[in-house]
C-alpha cells in the first residue's frame, strides 16, 4: 500500500462538489494543498450552486461511493478522514460501513451539512437520523449555529447556548466542535465539548466574507489531526489557518474597491 509521502499525510474526503469551487470536495483539496497535506475524495453527489442559490443535487448510488472508497483505500494509507455533504440515507450508511470496515480507528472529521448558507434545505428526516449514527463514528463533528440547533433541538443564538448545544451532542459519542460564525457576540468563538470539558476558542471578527469557511475550518482540522496532533492543538491551528484566508479575502476585496 502506497503512503502519501514522507510527512506529507494523505487526507480523504468524502462529499459532494460545488462547481464554483468555494465549498464542498474542491475547497477540501485547495486547502489540503496549502497546508502541505495529499488529498484524495470520493463524490457522493454533485451539485448545481453558485454563492446566491442551489439549483440541484444529484446524489450517486451509495455502490459508486463505496467502490471510490475502495479503490482509493486498496493503493494509499489514509491518514484521516473529512465529511461533507451527503445528500441521502443511503450514502450515510455506505460512508458508516466504509468507516467501521477499516483495520485501524482514523480521525474523522465530520461537518453535519443540513442546509447551504443561501437556505436550501439538503437534509431531511430520515437523512439526520442516519447522521446521527454517522457522528458516533467521528473524532469531532463540526455544525454551525444552526445545524447544532438541529441536532440538539434547542436554539444557539449566543455562546451559552452553543456551550449547552455541544455538552448535549457530546453524550452521544464524540467530540463536538459549535462554530460561531452566525452567534451574537462580539468575538468569533468556536465552543468545544471533549473528553476533557467545554473549552472556548475566541480570536476578534474579521471583517471579510468568504463562502465554504466551514469547509475550510474542517478540512484544516482534519490535516493536522492526520499530522498526529491532539483535537486542541488541531483546532488552534486550523482557527489560525482560516483566518489567514479571511485576511487574505479582506485584502482582496479591499484592492478592488481601490
Amino acid at each position: 500500500m502506497k503512503r502519501a509521502g514522507r510527512g506529507r499525510p494523505l487526507i480523504l474526503s468524502i462529499g459532494s462538489t460545488d462547481p464554483t469551487g468555494a465549498a464542498g470536495i474542491t475547497r477540501d483539496l485547495l486547502v489540503y494543498e496549502r497546508l502541505g497535506a495529499a488529498g484524495a475524495f470520493a463524490v457522493a453527489a454533485v451539485t448545481a450552486q453558485n454563492e446566491r442559490r442551489v439549483t440541484e443535487v444529484y446524489p450517486l448510488a451509495a455502490r459508486a461511493l463505496r467502490n471510490q472508497l475502495d479503490a482509493i483505500t486498496q493503493e494509499r494509507r489514509v491518514s484521516a478522514v473529512r465529511i461533507g455533504l451527503l445528500p441521502d440515507a443511503p450514502l450515510i450508511a455506505a460512508t458508516a460501513r466504509f468507516l467501521r470496515a477499516q483495520r485501524r480507528k482514523l480521525p474523522v472529521v465530520l461537518d453535519p451539512v443540513i442546509s447551504s448558507s443561501s437556505k436550501h434545505r439538503f437534509l431531511g428526516a430520515a437523512e439526520i437520523g442516519a447522521l446521527e449514527g454517522l457522528a458516533r463514528l467521528a473524532t469531532v463533528i463540526t455544525p454551525n449555529a444552526a445545524e447544532a440547533a438541529e441536532l440538539s433541538g434547542h436554539p444557539v443564538r449566543t455562546t451559552a447556548q452553543a456551550r449547552e448545544a455541544a455538552q448535549r451532542l457530546r453524550k452521544r459519542g464524540c467530540a463536538v466542535l459549535v462554530t460561531g460564525g452566525h452567534l451574537r457576540d462580539k468575538d468569533a468563538v468556536d465552543v468545544l465539548s471533549d473528553k476533557s470539558g467545554v473549552v472556548e476558542f475566541r480570536s476578534p471578527r474579521i471583517a471579510a466574507a468568504m463562502r465554504g469557511t466551514g469547509c475550510t475550518l474542517s478540512a484544516a482540522i482534519a490535516v493536522y489531526l492526520g499530522r498526529g496532533l491532539a483535537l486542541r492543538p488541531a483546532i488552534r491551528n486550523a482557527r489560525k489557518f482560516v483566518r489567514t484566508q479571511l485576511e487574505a479575502q479582506r485584502r482582496t476585496r479591499g484592492k478592488a474597491r481601490a
